[in-house]
């Protein structure tokens, strides 16, 4: 009767080691799922970021005017094309993005500080994911159809 219970023991002693090394893997890969989709998620922001300075930079748009939630008439849009419609757009992958766009005057003439931040909002609060700051030159012409003074400046 003794090895009976030894056999039990040892048995109920292996499923509990057995079950407690399942749980630590599965909880080391529900981590590194949630850090593979958070690093994603800042890829994307980052994307997003440098995309609009690169535009306001190129004098496509102007910085007040993408301001805002990514829509599809947005010129930063990477969804389906415009037109071809989403289902229900809070379930698209776009919603809830937006941009935060703050720019400051600068010691350079013809020249600001821009801060572009990517947001995303989740129900009430609404989270900066990255930032991406820059001097960008605002103006219609680039700097070298402007002319220059003698000491090199522009005139």
């Amino acid at each position: 009767m003794k090895r009976r219970g030894a056999i039990l023991l040892e048995l109920l002693l292996a499923v509990v080691l057995f079950a407690m090394a399942g749980l630590a893997i599965h909880g080391a890969l529900d981590h590194a799922l949630d850090r593979s989709t958070l690093t994603a998620e800042r890829l994307r922001a980052a994307d997003i970021a440098w995309s609009a300075i690169s535009l306001i930079e190129s004098g496509v748009v102007q910085p007040e005017s993408i301001d805002g939630p990514i829509e599809e008439t947005s010129p930063l849009w990477m969804g389906p094309p415009p037109g071809a419609g989403i289902a229900d757009p809070q379930l698209g992958p776009w919603s809830g993005w937006g941009i935060r766009v703050e720019t400051e005057p600068t010691q350079f003439r013809s020249h600001m500080l821009v801060s572009i931040g990517v947001v995303r909002s989740g129900g009430t609060e609404e989270r900066i994911i990255y930032t991406a700051r820059q001097i960008v030159r605002i103006g219609n012409a680039p700097a070298a159809a402007r002319p220059l003074d003698r000491q090199g400046g522009e005139a």
